[in-house]
């Protein structure tokens, strides 16, 4: 592979394809230039990629970009030409400019979907997901055959919607649509089985875990999966056809464990799959399993190591939750947060504390508060640890020196100090721990935590306050 295809390759985040997707979309070799001279586009692609190449390879960049504009206006009508620039501006870095190109290649080839794709996948980028969708949706319609396309958009979707219960109508929407050009395709239907699982919606999942056996019969994750639901659903259902269709043993074996499981033969269960531990590793879904047999026989500590584990490695949200109440119960406090609440005069009488419990992915938050108002209250990691008001206009400003929301870095299009609402009961108490997988415990250490009056992303009044012990 020379150096400009390996550049494309590099490049595969714009695309999720190789080269020859990219550039080979024109039926013919002959196209007119902006002199309106007969040109042959694959030699002339071929020429400018070796002068790129050799270009690049000299860390000649400016000059690089240079050609590829100066060729991209002499052929104004080559598709195969002007993507050829656009993807070497984006490789470069170079985004905005890519995204200005992009502009221009949509306006002049509106029933092009690769640069409504390509458009979409920078705006993702750089976090403006609002149109990064519009442009993805505008390159399914036009694109309908390309799978990619879907995949992306579902993803985005997933990723704006967030990763909680019943919140990936868009997700799936898409998935959906696309079956109807990929009927199949067993990773597409894979995919829509896993969200409904993701959404808990077993008797759906079963049906796309059926169509995917129905194509590849030996499909261990689909042969597990459909076990696993049908046992949610019945905990005595017969799961034999799954258990004898599952291409490996240490599957085949799973499957029994989690079925003596689900009929509260723990010991049994733990034997089982302690016996195939090593051989599913990655498992996250597997690790669940485990710490709630070790939970059922009492054996708490291990059962928080394999929480901990399962979480890191990737599990549903239902699970998730379960795991987050296990480790909150049972797992001591990292680092904890004395919590105070704040107004114009300064720091006020204690509502109680957060407690933070660190994993090897993430950090739970667990509140222990009462006092405060009932319904769901702002809830951030703030930049400055320090609740101390500063004077705005000759005013008090409560908790201001705190300043805002810990940036950080983009977590599903907010920054990472964004945290969901804490709610306070009817009792006005607030202990519903949860989960904070953007964050370390490193980054929360120095800053503040700030509850605010209202609940909406924006509300300024800050009422309650905390900073590291």
């Amino acid at each position: 592979m020379n150096f400009f295809r390996l550049l494309f390759v590099t490049l595969i985040f714009l695309s999720n394809t190789a080269l020859a997707d990219i550039i080979n979309v024109s039926p013919t070799d002959i196209i007119k230039n902006a002199s309106n001279e007969i040109v042959n586009e694959r030699q002339f692609l071929q020429d400018l990629s070796s002068k790129v190449e050799a270009l690049l390879a000299n860390k000649k960049n400016i000059e690089a970009i240079e050609l590829a504009k100066a060729s991209a206006l002499k052929a104004p009508q080559s598709v195969k030409i002007q993507f050829f620039y656009v993807s070497l501006l984006a490789f470069l870095e170079n985004k905005q400019q890519a995204l200005q190109q992009l502009q221009t290649l949509k306006k002049r080839f509106p029933n092009n979907g690769k640069a409504f794709f390509m458009s979409s996948v920078l705006q993702w980028q750089e976090g403006k997901s609002e149109l990064a969708i519009a442009d993805m949706v505008k390159a399914t319609a036009l694109s309908p055959q390309e799978l990619k396309y879907w995949l992306m958009l579902s993803q985005m979707n997933h990723d704006g919607e967030g990763h909680g219960l019943n919140v990936h109508k868009g997700s799936l929407q898409a998935l959906l649509s696309a079956e109807r050009y990929h009927e199949s395709n067993t990773d597409l239907l894979y995919r829509i089985a896993a969200t409904y699982d993701e959404e808990s919606k077993s008797a759906q999942a079963l049906t796309y875990y059926a169509k995917v056996l129905a194509l590849m019969p030996g499909h261990n994750d689909a042969n597990i999966a459909s076990a696993i639901n049908t046992l949610k659903i019945d905990s005595n259902a017969d799961v034999s056809i799954w258990q004898k269709s599952a291409q490996s043993e240490a599957y085949r074996l799973y499957i029994k464990g989690v079925k003596s499981f689900y009929q509260g033969d723990y010991q049994q269960a733990l034997e089982t799959l302690h016996g195939i531990q090593n051989e599913l590793t990655n498992n996250g879904h597997f690790d669940y399993y485990l710490a709630k047999v070790k939970l059922a026989l009492d054996k708490n500590s291990e059962a928080v190591n394999f929480a901990n584990s399962a979480i890191s490695k990737g599990v549903f949200p239902s699970e998730q939750n379960e795991l987050i109440k296990l480790i909150a119960a049972s797992k001591a406090a990292t680092i904890t947060f004395p919590m105070h609440k704040i107004d114009h005069k300064g720091v006020g009488e204690s509502i109680g504390r957060i407690d933070i419990i660190e994993l090897s992915k993430g950090i739970v938050i667990k509140p222990v508060l009462s006092g405060l108002a009932p319904g769901g209250h702002g809830f951030h990691v703030h930049q400055e640890g320090t609740c101390d008001n500063v004077v705005v206009d000759g005013e008090n400003v409560a908790g201001g020196m705190a300043k805002g929301h810990y940036m950080g870095h983009q977590h599903h299009g907010s920054p990472a100090g964004d945290l969901p609402n804490i709610v306070f009961d009817k009792q006005l108490i607030a202990d519903v721990a949860f989960f904070a997988p953007q964050l370390t415990l490193n980054e929360i250490k120095g800053r503040s935590f700030m509850i605010h009056a209202l609940a909406t992303k924006d509300a300024n009044l800050r009422i309650a306050c905390g900073v590291a012990k």
